[in-house]
């Protein structure tokens, strides 16, 4: 049991070090982004690749008037109660 856990233990040192040892791809980077990041502005590239959000305000709607609503008069107890 020991040996079987040692042996897993260097292949899995052993696999490590291969897929290290192994060349890097290059980043994948859009033709605008590396255009962007040559200018050396971060603020500006972050900003440019992320779509702007939509407001949830409709700013298009009718106004509405700001007087209070009248309050509609409720039944008094006795009428509920006779309605029961």
């Amino acid at each position: 049991m020991i040996l079987a856990a040692g042996a897993a233990f260097v292949l899995a040192c052993v696999a490590v070090a291969v897929l290290s040892a192994r060349e890097r791809r290059p980043e994948l980077r859009l033709p605008r982004e590396e255009e962007l990041a040559a200018g050396g502005d971060e603020d500006r590239l972050i900003a440019s690749l992320t779509p702007p959000k939509p407001s949830p305000i409709d700013r298009e709607a009718p106004l509405l008037d700001h007087e209070p609503i009248a309050r509609h008069e409720t039944k008094s107890p006795e009428t509920r109660t006779a309605l029961r």
